[in-house]
């Protein structure tokens, strides 16, 4: 059981399903109209939310090798800024359903942005790959394929530690990580007080999450592409869940998502 990886990122996603249902409650003075208009916003969050809380558990489960401990850490991070992500739309979307006219157009434009941004990490009603499962993809079959090791002219290298070489070195450390992401997030969770507050990203905060999910897209497209390059020659390598066309999409997806307005 790893859940001491992920403690701190479960602690956010269920202050984030909290945070949430204080949002809700705040609504009640407005028209029927306007709380509908909020609360399927909010629903569509906590679907996200939920699912990345089993998504959080489920990977604890697993016997990680220690060298994805850092990565594995990265990812619940990543987690805990998506459930946040969500829960800042509900913010974004109330914010635009009571504010004058002559701001909405601006506001709606950070909504689009942050939307995007929640479903290029995690999307739980497309088949498609989203950023998460990717990295949970990648790290579980890491952790089946603990034992293989790869003949090189080095002599054999475990696979595991291909990959945190060629990928995990060139994403940021899990502690710049993890210190980004409490910017990111907002909060610093603690066992007293673990419900989350949004509100909406700057600008500098979207462009550092940006930033931030570059470098990761870019360090497993790094592995992907030595796969790729190299499964005719390391049949260990063939099954990987994550082709470098998935790689490719996402990335994209993430250009054009930056390309995006946000005021």
């Amino acid at each position: 059981m790893e859940s001491h990886l992920f403690k701190p990122a479960l602690q956010v996603i269920n202050g984030t399903e909290e945070g949430i249902g204080l949002l809700l409650e705040s609504l009640s003075r407005l028209s029927e109209t306007r709380i509908t208009a909020v609360r399927g916003v909010a629903d569509s969050a906590m679907v996200v939310v939920l699912f990345l809380r089993g998504s959080l558990l489920s990977l604890a489960e697993h016997d990680l090798p220690e060298q994805l401990s850092d990565f594995a850490e990265i990812i619940g991070h990543t987690m805990a800024i998506c459930s946040v992500l969500h829960g800042n739309s509900v913010c974004v979307k109330k914010e635009i359903v009571t504010c004058p006219h002559e701001i909405k157009r601006s506001l709606q434009k950070r909504l689009d942005k942050i939307e995007a941004l929640g479903s290029l990490l995690q999307d739980v009603s497309n088949a498609k790959h989203n950023l998460i499962n990717t990295c949970e993809s990648i790290v579980k079959w890491l952790e089946k394929n603990k034992q293989v090791s790869i003949s090189s002219e080095e002599g054999d290298v475990p696979l595991i530690d291909v990959f945190v070489s060629r990928a995990q070195s060139k994403v940021d450390s899990k502690e710049t990580f993890a210190e980004k992401a409490t910017d990111l997030i907002g909060m610093k969770p603690s066992d007293q007080d673990t419900t989350v507050s949004f509100e909406t990203p700057t600008t500098e905060q979207i462009v550092t999450l940006i930033n931030l999910l570059k470098k990761t897209l870019n360090g497993l497209k790094d592995f992907v592409n030595y796969a790729n390059e190299n499964k005719s020659k390391y049949p260990e390598v063939e099954d990987l869940p994550v082709s470098l066309d998935d790689m490719d999409e996402l990335s994209a997806e993430l250009q054009s998502i930056d390309l995006m307005p946000y005021t």
